[in-house]
C-alpha cells in the first residue's frame, strides 16, 4: 500500500520537475562562473589602465583602503543595479515556474534577498582580489616611465 506523500513524490518525478531542477541549477552554476570571470577581466583591465593614477595616489599618501574603495566604486554600483533588476525578475519567474504545481512553496522576500547576498559577495570577493594587490603593488613600479 502507498502513502499519498509517495504518490506526491512519484508524480513530481515523472513530471521531470527533479530533472528540471538540476538543469536550472546547473546552468545557475555556469552563468554565475561565466559572470564571475567576465567580472574579474573588467577588473583587471580597469586596474591595468589606472596604474599610474593608483601610483600617484600612493605616493601622495592614500591609505589602501581608499585606494580600493576608488577601484571598486564602480563595480559595486553595477552589483547594486543587477540586484535591483535581478530580484524582482527572479520573483516575478520563480512565481510564475511554482504556480504550474498544486503543492507549492510561496516565494519570501528572505529567500531572493539570501540568492542575491550569496551573489553579490561572489562579486565582491572577486573584484577586492585584484584591488588588493593593486592597493599593496609599489607605485615606484608604476611611475618608473614617467
Amino acid at each position: 500500500m502507498k502513502m499519498m506523500e509517495d504518490e506526491i513524490d512519484d508524480a513530481y518525478a515523472l513530471s521531470g520537475f527533479m530533472d528540471l531542477v538540476k538543469i536550472v541549477g546547473y546552468i545557475s552554476f555556469l552563468i554565475s562562473t561565466i559572470a564571475c570571470f567576465g567580472m574579474l577581466a573588467m577588473a583587471m583591465y580597469s586596474i591595468q589602465t589606472r596604474i599610474k593614477e593608483i601610483g600617484v595616489r600612493k605616493v601622495l599618501g592614500a591609505s589602501p583602503g581608499q585606494i580600493v574603495f576608488t577601484l571598486s566604486k564602480s563595480f559595486l554600483i553595477l552589483i547594486g543595479v543587477a540586484v535591483l533588476i535581478g530580484v524582482p525578475v527572479g520573483y516575478f519567474l520563480g512565481d510564475l515556474f511554482i504556480s504550474n504545481y498544486a503543492y507549492r512553496i510561496v516565494i519570501t522576500p528572505w529567500l531572493l534577498l539570501s540568492g542575491a547576498t550569496i551573489l553579490s559577495l561572489l562579486g565582491i570577493i572577486t573584484i577586492s582580489t585584484q584591488t588588493m594587490s593593486a592597493a599593496r603593488s609599489n607605485p615606484v613600479n608604476a611611475l618608473r616611465a614617467e
